[in-house]
């Protein structure tokens, strides 16, 4: 929990298997995991990780999350996952993120 290194390593690695995709995500719908999910979800981790660091990175991955979902024709719009991206984009942008950074070794 709180490991930065650990949520880079993890990011990386879905942004080489999403580079490593050649064919429509199978089986798509309410299955496909899309570019836009992948940013809003990278955002809400850096969110978690708190502190300024964290709150920058996410801001970025929301940002680009909300443009992305904003880009699909609105009958193909993802509502929720955007407005979950907006608020991770209104949460990460806030002078003072909720979420503080863990403390070494603090369980919570």
């Amino acid at each position: 929990m709180r490991d930065a290194d650990g949520v880079d390593t993890a990011l990386g690695v879905a942004a080489d298997a999403r580079a490593a995709v050649e064919a429509d995500d199978d089986p798509g719908g309410m299955m496909a995991f899309p570019e836009g999910k992948q940013s809003y979800s990278a955002a809400s981790a850096r969110l978690w990780l708190g502190g300024q660091d964290g709150a920058s990175l996410a801001e970025s991955d929301a940002d680009h999350a909300v443009r992305l979902y904003e880009q699909d024709p609105p009958e193909q719009r993802r509502i929720g996952e955007l407005n979950l991206a907006r608020l991770d984009l209104a949460t990460a942008a806030a002078p003072c993120p909720p979420f503080p950074a863990a403390k070494s070794g603090d369980p919570t």
